[in-house]
């Protein structure tokens, strides 16, 4: 019984604090239809001004692993609440590390292969790779302050 209650309390922990969205959306409600995802390009360039784009299964190895420089993968769903509050923090680190940092954001919905290699099993999720290995991951959410700090590590 008192493993049931702190299995509860964690979960509810998880919840109040953002984390551990799982990485498949819920299921429709009676009478609602599940929308597909649109279609799109493997790789879409960031809006202007912007240094984050998007990577899927078809480039991540070209894009990610075999890149010259350490390579931050934002692995989210447009449908995970902290994944939206996650985006604009991963933005602002983007441009302040664009000299020394790719940065690619990665739909777990369009890429599924990409997100089950990487076990991906709860959202917000970021990577950092380095020579094509992961040399950092973190789910759940961070603040601008402790990325720029877990980044400037790897420098």
């Amino acid at each position: 019984m008192r493993s049931i209650i702190s299995l509860v309390t964690v979960m509810m922990l998880s919840l109040l604090l953002g984390c551990g969205q799982s990485a498949k959306p819920a299921t429709p409600r009676s009478g609602q239809s599940a929308k597909p995802a649109p279609a799109s390009p493997a790789v879409q360039p960031a809006a202007e001004g912007a240094a984050v784009a998007s990577v899927g299964d078809a480039d991540f190895d070209t894009q990610v692993l075999q890149s010259d420089k350490p390579v931050l993968v934002d692995f989210f769903a447009t449908w995970c609440g902290p994944c939206q509050t996650q985006g604009p923090i991963v933005d602002k680190v983007a441009a302040h590390y664009a000299d020394k940092l790719k940065v690619f954001r990665l739909d777990v919905d369009k890429a599924p292969q990409t997100a089950k290699q990487y076990q991906i099993t709860a959202i917000p999720t970021l990577m950092v790779f380095k020579g094509g290995k992961v040399v950092f991951n973190r789910t759940g959410l961070m603040d601008e302050a402790q990325l720029s700090s877990e980044l400037e590590k790897l420098f």
